[in-house]
């Protein structure tokens, strides 16, 4: 199973959280969301956003993969 984790500031990285996901079996695909997302959702389990102070320009096209995907 995959996770998509987006890192929204490289004050907030994925830190622990990538290998408990990963202890539970989840192959952690970690994106830098200045660096792009990805176009669709479409095969991953779940999205996990991590917070941090660049968060806001990305918010919108992270909301408009969720709306896609649900």
């Amino acid at each position: 199973m995959r996770g998509l984790v987006v890192e929204n500031s490289p004050g907030s990285p994925v830190g622990q959280l990538g290998p408990w996901l990963e202890a539970d079996g989840v192959a952690v695909d970690l994106h830098r969301g200045r660096e792009g997302l990805p176009d669709s959702l479409d095969g991953y389990y779940g999205l996990i956003r991590l917070g941090g102070s660049a968060a806001r320009p990305f918010a919108g096209q992270i909301q408009a993969r969720v709306d896609i995907a649900g």
